[in-house]
């Protein structure tokens, strides 16, 4: 009799070892599972959206709704950077687009200038040129014979017409320097 009770405690043993490690085993299944689901699901998605957009796809979301765990707040972390990140080339997008108008016009601007300038040279030297040359033509004598105060305010003329062609030529190179 001992010996049957010994060996029917084994048996019982036995179905308990077995019994406990399918629980074991179940229990692992599920915790497992549950991991899978809550923990390694999510983070890869997390991953997997930070790759995209960190290759330039700055369409790539997370799909779903975020958990109230330390997860969740990295995935509605993730997802603001990467609103922020898309709202400031946005920005960027539209500033390029204005510095390009901007740079037109104003080389359109240097452009009017130095035509402007141009034509100024030539507007003011060409008569400023024609004053000298007939004041010169006078203080020499050629033609006619000038009083000595007529001769003094020619001179003047002939002095303040140099000063002032002087004068727009140092203007004119100024403005080439600047351009």
């Amino acid at each position: 009799d001992t010996k049957q009770a010994y060996q029917q405690r084994g048996i019982e043993i036995s179905i308990f070892l077995v019994g406990s490690l399918i629980c074991i085993a179940l229990t692992s299944f599920i915790i497992i599972i549950s991991f899978q689901r809550l923990l390694f699901k999510p983070l890869g998605q997390l991953l997997d959206v930070v790759k995209r957009v960190s290759s330039g796809d700055l369409n790539a979301r997370l799909e779903g709704s975020f958990s109230e765990d330390e997860i969740g707040t990295l995935q509605r972390g993730v997802m603001s950077m990467t609103n922020r990140l898309v709202e400031t080339i946005t920005q960027l997008d539209h500033n390029v687009s204005e510095l390009k108008l901007a740079t037109v016009k104003a080389n359109e601007s240097v452009r009017i200038k130095g035509e402007f300038l141009a034509t100024m040279s030539h507007e003011l030297r060409t008569p400023l040129n024609a004053i000298e040359g007939f004041t010169s033509i006078m203080l020499s004598n050629m033609g006619i014979e000038l009083p000595a105060r007529a001769k003094g305010m020619i001179e003047r003329i002939s002095a303040n017409s140099k000063r002032l062609l002087s004068l727009i030529n140092d203007f004119l190179d100024l403005s080439r320097i600047e351009s």
